[in-house]
């Protein structure tokens, strides 16, 4: 039995008509032919000649960034309401409640935090540690819609485990010695070391002895390089979820008649075994059409005689 080349050539058989189905037209089936149960788990053929629809994942995708958006612009909302009910309570120069609110929330949020707006109690505080928690792990969830990943997850999440301790020692450290070597108290010292470690800081002087800013000009560049290091191996792990959502939708649907069509890519009848795994590939979104026919070109550089297979003497012409 002659071999199939993994990608169609040039020499394909490409004007051949793939097989047209009626929709109107009546099917009978033959005597010697499987129930139509054991071929579709539908007994409808209608619904099985469906055209082939987005799946699951690209709807619930969409809408969950929409979702992430949405929450985040109400974060921000609410934020803007707190802030300005206790504007008071912020050490900075007023100008109007609403719009030195914002401000300060969008500083925040870019973790810019400039020294004219920072907050003066324990409550404004504990609330700009709590809003910085919560933008971080909205923008992570929007930063890993758009990125891809191919990652061991396993591996992954025992790195993520791994600098998370690595991250919390950083902070304690920090705490302490804000507290016993620059007499610091111990929320403030706990205030100080989180916006210091997430890279925010509101340009409060807070290292004041040569000890104290040797010791911050080490340890705020190492903390800061294991935060970006965790938040980008965290989205690395929500993006090879996602991956993995796709690839068990992928493999739990059957093949329709639309899909068949578009796997049979030599137009030849029959989808071979290299045309069903280079369609479910591409359906994974492990390929593109762009890598296949790149693949081709090569394929069909190495393949002189355009027999559909490379030999051994090719591979020996390519290289004299």
């Amino acid at each position: 039995m002659e071999k199939q080349p993994l990608l169609p050539s040039s020499s394909s058989s490409s004007n051949q008509n793939p097989i047209q189905i009626d929709p109107k037209r009546k099917l009978h089936r033959s005597k010697s032919t499987p129930s139509s149960s054991s071929i579709t788990p539908s007994n409808n053929l209608e619904n099985h000649l469906a055209p082939y629809t987005n799946p699951p994942y690209f709807i619930k995708n969409n809408s969950i960034l929409k979702q992430v958006i949405l929450l985040l612009f109400i974060c921000l909302i609410i934020g803007i309401i707190i802030c300005s009910f206790f504007m008071d309570e912020f050490k900075s120069k007023k100008t109007y409640p609403i719009v030195d609110a914002l401000y300060f929330c969008i500083l925040t949020m870019c973790t810019i935090g400039y020294s004219d707006i920072t907050p003066n109690s324990t409550l404004t505080k504990i609330f700009s540690i709590l809003f910085v928690l919560i933008t971080f792990g909205i923008f992570h969830i929007i930063l890993a819609y758009f990125l891809d990943s191919q990652r061991n997850t396993h591996k992954t999440r025992i790195k993520v485990a791994l600098l998370l301790g690595i991250f919390v020692l950083c902070i304690g450290i920090g705490v302490f010695f804000m507290h016993f070597v620059e007499k610091i108290g111990w929320f403030d010292s706990f205030y100080f070391s989180f916006m210091g470690v997430t890279s925010v800081g509101y340009g409060e002087k807070v290292f004041k002895s040569i000890v104290g800013r040797i010791f911050g000009s080490i340890w705020l560049v190492f903390s800061i390089i294991v935060f970006i290091r965790v938040f980008i191996l965290l989205v690395e792990i929500r993006v090879d979820e996602r991956q993995r959502e796709v690839e068990k939708w992928v493999m739990e649907h059957d093949m329709t008649i639309d899909q068949f069509h578009a796997a049979d890519i030599d137009n030849n009848g029959f989808v071979s075994k290299s045309d069903f795994v280079i369609y479910k590939l591409k359906e994974m979104g492990k390929i593109t059409e762009r890598d296949t026919l790149m693949i081709n070109r090569q394929f069909e550089k190495l393949d002189n005689g355009n027999f559909g297979r490379i030999t051994l003497s090719n591979i020996m012409e390519s290289h004299y």
